[in-house]
C-alpha cells in the first residue's frame, strides 16, 4: 500500500501542513509526494529524511497556485493519475490525497476493512452526478479495472483538451466503469469522511472549537477558493502544524494585541475597524489576532474573517496584511510558547484616543497581549496607504 500526494510550488506550504499535520502525526510510513516542480522536492526533503519524493515533470504553471475549474488547475490534477497508474501496476493499493485535507485518525484501517468488497473506496462532494464523487480523495484495489479506470480518465481529459476538471472526467470514467465492467464502487461515509461542504457549511463550523467532530476521519478543506482562503482556514481550525516562514508561531519577543469587536451587522464597519486594529498594533510593534465577526446573512451567529473578506479577495488581502495579524485560533495553538498562551501575561487596557500611544507602548511593553478596549470614532490611524 502507498499513500500518494501530488504538489506544485504554489501550494507547497499546504503540502508541508499535509505531511507534517497528517502523514508524520499518524506515524504513516508508506507515502510519495509528486512534485510538479523540482524546487517544490527540495523542500519537502528539508522536513525529513522519511520523505520519498519523486519528480513528476513540470507542468505549466507549477510555481503558482491555481484556483479550482481553471485550466491550469485541471492540467496540474491530471498529472498524478499516471503515477497513480504506475503504483497500481506495481501491484500496490494506493490512498491518493490532496493535500487540503486533514486526518483526525489514520484513514487505512478503515479502508482496509472494505478492501474486499469495494474495488474503489471514494468521498462524496456533491448530488450533481458529473461531479459526484470527489477525485482528491479516494483507495484503489490493484487490479486492472482499477488501471482501467484511470487510463479512461485520462483519455477523456486529453481528449477533451481539459477543459473540465479532473473530478468530472473521473466521476465520468466511475459510471462507465460500473456499468460496463462492474467496477465496485463504494462511497465513503459523509459523516466520517466529510468534504468541505459537509464539515465546515452544515456543520456550520468557524472555528476549531464549534461543534467537535469525534467521528470524522478526515476533513477535506475543499468548496473554498484560493490556497490563502484554504490557509487561513486550517489556521483557524488548527489544522496548521507549520512554523514558518519567520517562527509564525513561535517567534520569540514577538508580542500581540486583542480587540473588542463592535457589535455592528455592517461589513464596511467591522472591515474599517479590523483595519484600525491593525494600523494600532503596527505602530505599538504587535501583530493583531483577530476576534470573531457578526455573521451577515448566515445561519451562525459568529464567524470568521471570510465573512468580511471575500475568499476570493483573500490573496489580496493577505499581501496587504498578512505579516500584522493573527488568526483568533493563534493563542490556542500548542506551538505558540506557553508565556504567550498564559492568561496571567494578559493586560486589558481601554484607551480613549490614539494620541497616547507612544506612553502605552512604554508602560505596557511587558506584556506579551493586550487586550485592547477603544473608541472607534475618536481614534483615527493609517496604515501604509490606507487611510483608515
Amino acid at each position: 500500500m502507498v499513500v500518494i500526494s501530488a504538489t506544485d510550488l504554489g501550494y507547497i506550504d499546504l503540502a508541508v501542513n499535509f505531511y507534517l499535520s497528517s502523514i508524520k502525526r499518524h506515524k504513516i510510513s508508506n507515502f510519495l509526494f509528486i512534485c510538479l516542480h523540482p524546487e517544490a522536492c527540495r523542500v519537502l526533503r528539508q522536513f525529513s529524511d522519511r520523505v520519498e519524493t519523486f519528480y513528476g515533470g513540470i507542468v505549466e504553471s507549477a510555481d503558482r497556485p491555481s484556483n479550482f475549474f481553471s485550466r491550469e488547475f485541471n492540467e496540474k490534477t491530471h498529472a498524478k493519475l499516471k503515477w497513480v497508474i504506475t503504483a497500481l501496476k506495481m501491484g500496490y493499493n494506493v490512498l491518493l490525497s490532496d493535500v487540503d485535507i486533514h486526518y483526525f485518525k489514520n484513514p487505512l484501517g478503515t479502508l482496509y476493512s472494505h478492501l474486499r468488497k469495494c474495488d474503489i473506496q471514494i468521498q462524496w462532494d456533491r448530488d450533481e452526478l458529473e461531479m459526484k464523487y470527489n477525485s482528491g480523495f479516494y483507495f484503489l484495489k490493484a487490479s486492472h479495472l482499477t488501471v482501467e479506470l484511470l487510463r479512461r480518465a485520462i483519455w477523456l481529459a486529453e481528449h477533451d483538451n481539459f477543459t473540465q476538471s479532473d473530478q468530472y472526467y473521473l466521476n465520468t470514467a466511475i459510471r462507465y466503469s460500473v456499468s460496463k465492467f462492474g467496477l465496485k464502487l463504494c462511497e465513503l461515509d459523509k459523516s466520517t469522511f466529510p468534504c468541505g461542504s459537509v464539515y465546515f457549511h452544515e456543520g456550520q463550523r468557524e472555528f476549531y472549537d464549534d461543534s467537535p467532530c469525534k467521528d470524522c476521519v478526515i476533513a477535506h478543506n475543499n468548496w473554498i477558493i484560493s490556497a490563502a482562503s484554504k490557509r487561513y482556514r486550517a489556521r483557524e481550525h488548527l489544522f496548521w502544524n507549520v512554523d514558518i516562514p519567520s517562527g509564525y508561531y513561535s517567534a520569540k519577543g514577538r508580542k500581540y494585541l486583542t480587540y473588542d469587536q463592535q457589535r455592528t451587522p455592517s461589513k464596511n464597519k467591522q472591515l474599517r475597524n479590523l483595519k484600525r486594529a491593525l494600523c494600532l498594533a503596527e505602530k505599538l510593534n504587535r501583530l493583531v489576532v483577530l476576534p470573531k465577526f457578526f455573521c451577515l446573512e448566515q445561519k451562525v451567529r459568529l464567524c470568521n474573517l471570510l465573512s468580511i473578506v471575500n475568499q476570493t479577495n483573500m490573496d489580496a488581502f493577505e499581501l496587504v496584511y498578512g505579516k500584522f495579524y493573527r488568526e483568533y485560533s493563534f493563542l490556542n495553538n500548542k506551538l505558540v510558547p506557553n508565556e504567550i498562551r498564559n492568561k496571567n501575561n494578559w493586560k486589558k487596557i481601554k484607551i480613549g484616543s490614539c494620541r497616547n500611544l507612544h506612553s502605552i507602548q512604554s508602560d505596557f511593553n511587558r506584556y506579551p497581549v493586550l487586550q485592547l478596549s477603544f473608541e472607534w470614532d475618536t481614534c483615527k490611524c493609517k496604515f501604509g496607504k490606507d487611510s483608515i
